[in-house]
Parts: structure tokens; sequence; C-alpha cells
């Protein structure tokens, strides 16, 4: 009996580690098979998404291929209103001259022949324009003059013909050196100036020039101006104390030729460079058509003494009110002028929102603002 005790208070201890080694062994294969499980599930999400970016990667080229084919037709059609708006206003233009020419008879049929070819051959080979030869007197007798209301139609029409638009571009453009005379290409000496370029042609970008140029060269830019006699052709007019290769179009050189001549540190003859007319940049020439079917544009300004003023530019005059005006009552006019007096306006270089006008009577307005 006390070696059977003796054995089975041995044994007891063993059999319960044995016990609990077997069940933690059980509960640690349960966990890894939990663990396994959720994996796999994880997996699965992970390749279902996968899956659906991949559709949505195919859908948006689908979608860019799309969008591209809309913007190609949409340029397209751009370019074909914009060429159908040109011929229709050719159209109107052909057939008002015609009707012009038809009610004044012959006389007049013959002045606008003239003026349209004038007007064909003022632009040269190079795109540089030449002045319109003057056009013939119109001489008519009493019994066969049109009748007054002819008159002012025609009037009417070429006053409107006489507002010349600025040209648009939305980008600069690069204007190359002038071919020289034949005489001056056989000269073998030195080039002192030579490929000589201005990249620019918009108002409120700077032209630019650059070339090969033997030391520093000395520049002086131009602008032309047309003879309004007819008697010669146009001629080109120094800027003053526009000097260096680079110059910054100011709003008197819009629609006008800019012309660059640079001249050797040693002297020589000068190279040149002529630009097309000076354009404006799209918003500008919008807001500029805006203004004309208007038939007037208001500014807003101040004195230097901070005073309100209201600038009112219209077809016939240019005035200046007091701000209150615009409230009623009173003497609103400050200043008025028409323009067969001069007029000047001068904007501010460093300082693009102030600026000055006055009248040949004196300064009547400084600072603008806006």
């Amino acid at each position: 009996r006390r070696s059977s005790a003796e054995c089975f208070r041995r044994a007891v201890p063993v059999l319960c580690a044995t016990m609990a080694a077997v069940a933690g062994r059980r509960a640690d294969d349960a966990i890894l098979e939990t663990m396994t499980q959720q994996l796999l599930q994880i997996s699965s999400v992970f390749l279902v998404q996968q899956s659906e970016l991949q559709q949505v990667r195919d859908r948006l080229k689908k979608e860019l291929v799309r969008v591209n084919t809309i913007s190609e037709a949409l340029t397209s059609a751009a370019q074909q209103h914009q060429d159908a708006v040109l011929t229709v206003i050719q159209n109107y233009e052909s057939v008002a001259a015609e009707s012009a020419g038809d009610a004044l008879g012959p006389v007049a049929a013959t002045s606008a022949a003239v003026v349209a070819a004038g007007t064909a051959a003022s632009v040269s080979e190079g795109g540089h324009r030449a002045p319109p030869p003057p056009p013939p007197p119109m001489q008519m007798s009493a019994p066969g003059a049109p009748p007054p209301h002819l008159d002012q139609a025609l009037a009417r029409q070429q006053s409107v013909r006489q507002v010349h638009l600025p040209p648009v571009a939305s980008q600069p453009s690069v204007f190359t050196q002038l071919p020289a005379p034949p005489d001056e290409d056989e000269d073998e000496g030195i080039r002192y100036v030579d490929n000589l370029r201005v990249v620019g042609g918009l108002l409120g970008t700077p032209l630019k020039a650059s070339g090969e140029f033997v030391g520093t060269p000395e520049a002086t830019w131009f602008r032309q101006r047309s003879s309004l006699t007819g008697r010669g052709e146009d001629r080109f007019v120094p800027l003053g104390a526009a000097q260096g290769l680079e110059y910054l179009p100011t709003a008197d050189d819009v629609g006008a030729v800019l012309r660059l001549e640079c001249v050797g540190p040693y002297g020589g003859k000068p190279v040149a460079v002529e630009t097309s007319p000076i354009a404006l940049d799209p918003p500008t020439h919008a807001e500029l058509e805006a203004f004309l079917r208007k038939g007037q544009a208001e500014f807003h300004a101040f004195t230097p003494q901070q005073e309100a003023r209201i600038v009112l530019v219209t077809r016939k005059n240019i005035k200046v009110r007091s701000k209150s005006s615009r409230m009623g009552g009173g003497a609103s006019t400050l200043y008025k002028q028409g323009y067969q007096r001069p007029v000047t306006a001068v904007v501010d270089e460093h300082s693009p929102q102030d600026g000055e006008i006055w009248g040949d009577v004196g300064r009547e307005h400084s600072p603008q603002d806006g």
C-alpha cells in the first residue's frame, strides 16, 4: 500500500502537466487557424480593390480619349465660325461699296475704286504699309448732284471706316533682319552686326533684340508715321530716349510698325529690323471693341488731393466730372474738351495705376486710379 500511494503521488503531477500541454497546443492551433482565415479574407479584399482600380483606370482612359476628341471638334468648329464671320464681313463691305457706287453714280464709283486700289497697294510684299494715293477731286454740277441724304449716308459710312482697330495677337512674334541692298552684299568687310532679330510685337511685352555682335552696338528705335498728304513714302521717326536692345511699346505704338537700327561700335551702315504693327492681346482688344460699340469709356480717378473724379471719353470729347455728379444735380462737368484741340494722356511707366491727362490749356487731371 505504501508503494502504491507513492507511485500515485508521483504520477498525478506528470499527468496534469501532460494534459495542460495538450490543452495549450489545441488553443495555439485554433489561434493560428483564425489568423489564417483573417489573412485570407484581407487578401481577397485587396484583390477586389485592385480589380476595381483597374476598371476605374480603363474608364478614365476612355474619358480622356473622348475629351480630346471633343476638344479637337470644338477647335475646328471655332475656326470654321471665325472664317465664316470674316467672309460675311467681307461680303457686307463689298455690297456696301457697290451700293454707294450705284447711288452716287460713275464719279463716286471711280473714287471708290481708286481708294480701294490705294488700300490694296498700300501693303507691300514685306508687309509694310505705304501711303494710299490721294483720291481725285469730285466735280459735279448742281443738276447731277446726289440728294443730301445720300451725302450724309456716305459721310457716316466713311467715318465708321476711319475707325481702324489695331491688330490682335495672343503671343509674341519673331522679326528677322531686313536684307541688305545688293551693292552692300558684295562688301566682304567685317560685319559688326549680323543676324539681328527682335522678339515681341505685343503691347505690354518688351521688344528684345539679339544677334551676332562684335563689340556693343548702338541701337536706335523708330516708329513709322504715315504721310497724310500722299506725297512720299511712310517715314520712321526716332523714339527719343528709346536706346538699347530692349524697348517696351506704349499705347502710342499700337497699330504702328517699329524699326530697330543697330550700328557697330566702329561705325558702318545700320542693320535694321522692322516689326509688324504692334498688336493688342485678346482681352484688351475685346475691351476696346466694347468701348467702341458703347460709344464711350468711363474711368474712375483721383486728383493729387484725393478728390474723386470721373473721366468720360466719348466720340465727341473728353470730360472730367466730379464724383458727386453721378448722384445728379448741379454743375456736373468740371472740364470738357473736344478732339479738335490736343489732349495728352501719360501713364507712369513705373506705376500703371498713376498718370496724367491734360488739354491745351494746362493739366486738368492727375493721377488716375484704375
